[in-house]
């Protein structure tokens, strides 16, 4: 989906937000691999996305994210209400954690976004080149829905669980209060 030379020229790894982040979460489906994200806007104004954690099962998730959210002061939470990641729900909202729950077409809105934003002539994001990530980026496939598509989780070759939630992240950010979407490339 999206090119490797693509993808490596949006790499670099001195990026770093400025100010307040986002965060958003992804499982696999079998539970087996989780994910944390973040994205922040960096000084120049593009958009900085980075994998936090990527770890093996859901053990940890709960407790992880919390302390980010509080340590971090987050703008928002993501997690997609319908995908495995759900089942955590309860657990942050009794450790008292906002969550932005996108729908099926916001899911498949950030997808498509994140999409757009690594194409040449509109670059807006930069990542760090982490390799779990990148492989992700690089055996993702999609899957239609309704009018539009996202990330496929069952039919892709790898773990695709980081490019889930960098694009959930990345769109979680966008929405949160006072901040714009993607700027323009330049």
């Amino acid at each position: 989906m999206i090119a490797a030379d693509d993808w490596q020229a949006l790499a670099d790894p001195t990026s770093r937000h400025a100010g307040r982040a986002a965060f958003a979460l992804d499982v696999t489906p079998d539970r087996s691999w989780s994910s944390i994200a973040a994205a922040g806007r960096r000084h120049d104004g593009l958009l900085h996305v980075e994998l936090i954690e990527h770890r093996p099962g859901t053990w940890w998730v709960a407790e992880r994210l919390t302390e980010l959210v509080e340590r971090h002061n987050a703008l928002a939470v993501v997690v997609d209400p319908g995908s495995a990641a759900g089942a955590l729900l309860p657990a942050l909202a009794a450790a008292g954690v906002d969550v932005i729950k996108p729908t099926a077409r916001e899911v498949a809105a950030a997808a498509g976004a994140f999409y757009d934003a690594t194409k040449p002539d509109a670059a807006t994001i930069r990542h760090l080149g982490q390799p779990a990530l990148d492989a992700a980026v690089a055996g993702a496939v999609q899957r239609p829905l309704a009018d539009a598509w996202t990330w496929n989780r069952r039919g892709s070759t790898v773990v695709i669980s980081p490019l889930v939630a960098c694009s959930l992240v990345a769109w979680g950010y966008a929405c949160a209060p006072g901040v714009q979407l993607f700027v323009a490339a330049g």
